[in-house]
C-alpha cells in the first residue's frame, strides 16, 4: 500500500471501548454471556454506553462450569450464581447484541471512519468476537487499543499499576479500564526516565 493510501485515510476521533464476559477463554468451547460497550473521544470523555446480558438457561452454563470444576468461575460461587441468574432473566440473544452493537456503531461513528476496538487484554475479548459476532467484527478495524500494554511498560519500569477489583462483570471492568489509562496518563510514567 503507498504511503498516500495510508495518509488519506480518517484518523480516529473516537474508541469503541468494550469488555466481554465469557464461560471461560477458548473461543472454540465457550461462550459469550456479557457485553458492555463504551464510545468515548480521545480525552476519554464518554458518548454512550451500553451493556447487556446474554441469555442462556441456567442448566447450559452449569454444563460449561462442571465441564472444569477448577475453573475460573467456580472459584468464585457468588459471582458465578449472580451471572447465571443475569443470564436466565435475559432476553437479548446473540443476535440481538450483535445487532446492538453494530447499531452503536453506525450511529457514534463517522462513516469511513475505522473503529478501534479498546480495552484490557482485548485480544480475548477480539477471539470471541470474530467466532461469535462476525458481522460486528466486520464493521472493525485490525488495530486495537490494549491498556494492558501500558500496565506492562509501567511495572516494566519499576513503578507499581493501579490496583483494581476483580467483579468480573463487563461494564464495572470496562469502567476500570478507563480509569486505569487515565490514572497511568495522569502519572506521567508513558516516558521513558
Amino acid at each position: 500500500m503507498s504511503d498516500s493510501k495510508l495518509k488519506s485515510k480518517p484518523k480516529p476521533t473516537k474508541l469503541l471501548w468494550i469488555d466481554l464476559e465469557m464461560t471461560g477463554l477458548d473461543p472454540e468451547t465457550e461462550v459469550i454471556t456479557e457485553a458492555a460497550v463504551l464510545v468515548s473521544d480521545f480525552k476519554i470523555e464518554i458518548e454512550k454506553e451500553y451493556e447487556a446480558v446474554v441469555h442462556y438457561s441456567p442448566a447450559e452454563l452449569k454444563k460449561k462450569f462442571d465441564a472444569e470444576p477448577n475453573g475460573f468461575w467456580n472459584s468464585m460461587p457468588e459471582a458465578r450464581d449472580k451471572l447465571i441468574k443475569a443470564c436466565a432473566d435475559s432476553k437479548t440473544s446473540l443476535e440481538q447484541l450483535e445487532d446492538s452493537l453494530i447499531e452503536i456503531c453506525k450511529k457514534n461513528f463517522p462513516k469511513g471512519e475505522m473503529i478501534v476496538l479498546a480495552g484490557n487484554s482485548i485480544r480475548v475479548d477480539r477471539m470471541f468476537i470474530d467466532k461469535y459476532l462476525p458481522r460486528f467484527a466486520a464493521l472493525l478495524h485490525y488495530r486495537m487499543f490494549d491498556v494492558t500494554a501500558f500496565k506492562i511498560w509501567i511495572e516494566g519500569n519499576g513503578h507499581e499499576g493501579r490496583k483494581k477489583e476483580e467483579r468480573h462483570r463487563a461494564l464495572y471492568d470496562i469502567h476500570e479500564s478507563m480509569a486505569e489509562l487515565k490514572y497511568y496518563l495522569e502519572k506521567g510514567w508513558m516516558i521513558l526516565e
